[in-house]
């Protein structure tokens, strides 16, 4: 049976997910815990990481996505994973990556400020340039010309390229147990046909997960959208008429459970959500659901 553990806050939201094949997908990682400081009450992620890769007897994820480049998704990311662009990130007792998810935003985006999202950005360039091991969401106008001045089209790294509304190609429900949807970054198309990619710096998924015969257990991740997102998320659902890729059985609460992840508007003890996100949480969630 598939099994999602959502580690406490504090660290990037991180969670993981274990699958009935044994596969492991981890979203998100953050060491954040000061252990010089003993009032510090954060868990130590690398820690209980690998103590939980020891146990089942591996030292890889299937999966690592990094679901935006802010500072608290991805601290000690040059510490911990085995990286492919560079030798002084490849000592046996790092943690590699088999396949690694990101948002085009981080592929295009100009000079991060801070060296691990430059170290991020130099492996997934990496692996996208040799074609293998990465998974990136969305092909806005900016991705098609990096390529093109790494001598690279979109159709070379199609099979690469997931767009929102698509579901990733290697996990298929009937045969791993789980399928993920792609919500964001995502696309409008304005009246006269042109494509305006939006939010291109979050990676927003829903996950759907069959646990025996006839049931199904829906996850949404939502990474840190705020209010704006997760409205224009539904508006672009509805009108496809595909309200079930926001069904959930299980909802991370986004933007660190901000008010702004609700409403524009901090309430004095309940901030009011905008209609679609009141929709979104109200009519979506199935019976018993959790946030």
């Amino acid at each position: 049976m598939p099994k999602l553990t959502l580690y406490p806050p504090g660290n990037a939201d991180c969670c993981l997910i274990d699958l009935a094949g044994g596969e492991k997908l981890l979203f998100d990682f953050a060491a954040a815990r000061d252990p010089a400081d003993e009032d510090d009450l954060r868990i130590d992620l690398p820690t209980v990481l690998r103590d939980d890769l020891e146990e089942a007897n591996r030292n890889e994820y299937d999966v690592v996505a990094f679901t935006h480049l802010d500072k608290n998704h991805y601290t000690g990311v040059s510490e911990f994973f085995y990286l492919e662009h560079a030798k002084k990130y490849q000592s046996e007792d790092r943690v590699r990556i088999n396949m690694l998810w990101v948002p085009a935003a981080v592929v295009i985006e100009e000079g991060p400020d801070e060296d691990e999202p430059r170290i991020i950005q130099a492996d997934a360039r990496y692996r996208l340039e040799r074609g293998k091991g990465i998974r990136v969401c969305s092909r806005p106008d900016a991705l098609k010309e990096w390529l093109k001045e790494h001598s690279l089209t979109v159709q070379d790294r199609a099979n690469l390229i997931t767009g929102a509304g698509q579901i990733v190609p290697e996990f298929a429900i009937n045969k791993k147990g789980v399928e993920f949807f792609a919500h964001c970054p995502f696309a409008n198309r304005l009246d006269d046909g042109t494509l305006v990619y939006r939010n291109q710096d979050y990676l927003v998924i829903q996950a759907t997960f069959v646990c025996g015969d006839h049931t199904d257990t829906k996850v949404l991740l939502p990474s840190d959208v705020a209010y704006e997102t997760l409205s224009e998320i539904v508006t672009v659902t509805r009108r496809k008429s595909n309200e079930s890729r926001l069904e959930w059985d299980v909802f991370k609460l986004p933007h660190d459970c901000s008010y702004l992840s609700l409403g524009p508007e901090k309430g004095q003890d309940k901030t009011e959500p905008v209609p679609d996100v009141k929709w979104l949480y109200d009519m979506q969630g199935k019976r018993g659901g959790k946030t």
